[in-house]
């Protein structure tokens, strides 16, 4: 199972029409090192963004992995998002051995 390293909420309010595309361009500052130190004592981060509005929660879009990074630069996402809804963002640590997919 990865390892959740942050999290971010966010609302989409200042959407006027009911779905808009929201780009993303994310970058993450000091993550925590989740990795070993035999793995080299950093993160793989990738994060996800979910709509939290009604439960369960639903997986709107993932970012790329960026190995061994505390300081990660994610390539632009491009996801879509309904007005009024809630979203929130998690950055996780990437396993290899786990079930995680990127």
């Amino acid at each position: 199972t990865p390892s959740e390293i942050a999290k971010v909420e966010a609302k989409a309010s200042s959407i006027h029409t009911k779905c808009r595309v929201l780009t993303l361009q994310l970058k993450g500052v000091a993550l925590a090192a989740k990795d070993s130190w035999v793995m080299g004592g950093k993160s793989d981060p990738y994060y996800e963004v979910w709509d939290v509005t009604h439960s369960p929660e639903i997986l709107t879009a993932r970012s790329n992995v960026v190995k061994a990074c505390l300081n990660p630069e994610w390539k632009v996402l491009e996801t879509e998002v309904i007005s009024g809804h809630s979203y929130m963002v998690r950055v996780w640590d990437y396993d290899r051995i786990g079930r995680c997919n990127t």
